[in-house]
């Protein structure tokens, strides 16, 4: 029914949705830094006549530009975008293989990933990306076997594990379809062009200071999920004056604008502003109602635990 409605609330809730995928990565990532990188590398100078071996292999959740493992960790969250296996080696000859199982408790073989060794000593690394619903919790254990050309063989394991929930995200065609059905309800058959409407009210659980205009309106509330408080409101005004009036309004009631953009998501006439005041953080976005003419929609998000 109001397509343009339907698309902001949705783009919202996604907004919304990575801000808590990106605070929980950001976590995992500090726990993995505590971690330090020893034992590593090989002592000694390079010599033509090494032995075959593998160094102390390390799963992390990346490489710097040298191949060096970056945020070594036994502990990865299940959302972790890749997963990355360091494996110092030496003494290869040409045609020599890095071969990897990657065992899932002990019994399910979850990945193999084989490598061409370059010769003499170098760094290589094996990676696996998060599967789309997020790595299977529990433990991993990394087998790990490089064969030369003449049947000399070695090998090593590497250990992790894997915790948490991964988030559980509905489908955008859920999502509208639950916002279309809000505000089919919320809309008085009788009354489609706003003649019986006074000054647009406030939604029940917005804070005082999110600004709201004058002009009259529907209230369109949405959902509440940890702690989020989502908002859809229908006014009676052009489009153009809601942004003018939220790019005053935002600033006079002091809050931050972390970013603000134009044509958002490839919708010519909608308008994003991200902000912040004090512990809240707040999305705004404002575009006209397609479906009904002289009427613009607004979705209004607070996140009041959100943090950079």
């Amino acid at each position: 029914m109001m397509a343009t409605m339907v698309l902001l609330l949705v783009l919202a809730v996604v907004i919304a949705s990575w801000a808590r995928r990106s605070r929980r990565l950001a976590l995992a990532g500090v726990a993995a830094a505590a971690l330090v990188l020893a034992g590593c590398e090989f002592e000694g100078s390079v010599g033509d006549d090494e032995p075959l071996e593998i160094g102390n292999a390390v799963a992390a959740l990346g490489v710097d530009g040298d191949d060096r493992p970056v945020d070594v960790s036994e502990v990865f969250d299940v959302d972790t975008p890749e997963i990355v296996v360091v494996v110092p080696v030496r003494g290869v000859a040409e045609d020599t293989v890095l071969a990897s199982e990657w065992v899932h408790e002990g019994a399910t073989v979850f990945a193999e990933v084989d490598l061409d060794l370059p010769e003499g000593r170098s760094r290589p690394n094996l990676s696996v990306t998060r599967p789309d619903d997020g790595w299977p919790v529990g433990d991993y254990v990394v087998d790990l076997e490089v064969a030369g050309p003449d049947g000399e063989r070695v090998t090593e394991q590497v250990a992790f594990r894997v915790e948490g929930e991964p988030a559980v995200e509905e489908p955008e065609e859920e999502l509208a379809e639950e916002a279309e059905e809000v505000v089919e309800e919320a809309v008085p058959e009788d009354d489609p062009d706003g003649s019986e409407l006074s000054s647009l009210e406030r939604a029940e659980g917005l804070p005082a200071d999110v600004p709201l205009p004058s002009e009259p309106g529907r209230v369109l509330p949405i959902s509440e999920e940890d702690g989020d408080l989502l908002f859809g409101f229908q006014v009676i005004a052009d489009h153009t004056d809601i942004v003018a009036f939220y790019d005053e309004a935002l600033e006079e009631e002091g809050w931050s604008t972390i970013m603000r953009e134009d044509d958002w998501e490839q919708d010519d006439d909608s308008v994003f502003w991200f902000v912040s005041k004090g512990d809240l953080h707040m999305v705004v976005v404002v575009g006209p109602d397609e479906d009904t003419p002289d009427w613009t929609l607004i979705a209004i998000e607070v996140d009041p635990d959100f943090e950079p």
